[in-house]
């Protein structure tokens, strides 16, 4: 995983439900003793489920920003109220408690990028 880019972590999380019942079949091989402590319960794939929603989003917005047969500039900033929104939704969702603390983070990370968007001229007009 790379610590600066969230996308993989989407990414290997989306691969590991879909291997996810391989995984569980290798940890639990009697050869693999060892890496009995690497299981992971029903609980902590409910929490990647989560967390893959979560940022599924992000993911769908780079793939959009990062398009070459289309110019992007009008995207930028309904892509911002679309993060925006979606974090808002996971703030005050019934998900667990650190979900929560992490998409206000986010929050107040995008609006800091948010409005720098917004005081661009460029991306003003470029939206209509």
């Amino acid at each position: 995983d790379v610590t600066t880019c969230w996308n993989y972590t989407h990414a290997m999380i989306r691969r590991a439900q879909l291997l996810q019942e391989a995984i569980d079949e290798w940890v639990f091989d009697p050869s693999h003793k060892d890496l009995r402590e690497l299981n992971l319960s029903p609980a902590d794939w409910k929490k990647l489920e989560q967390l893959e929603t979560i940022l599924n989003v992000f993911t769908e917005v780079t793939l959009q920003m990062s398009r070459t047969d289309t110019p992007t500039l009008p995207w930028v900033l309904p892509m911002y109220c679309r993060m925006e929104k979606h974090l808002t939704t996971v703030a005050n969702s019934d998900l667990p408690c650190s979900f929560h603390e992490a998409a206000r983070a986010g929050l107040a990370k995008l609006d800091t990028y948010h409005k720098l968007a917004k005081g661009n001229q460029f991306c003003v007009v470029a939206t209509g």
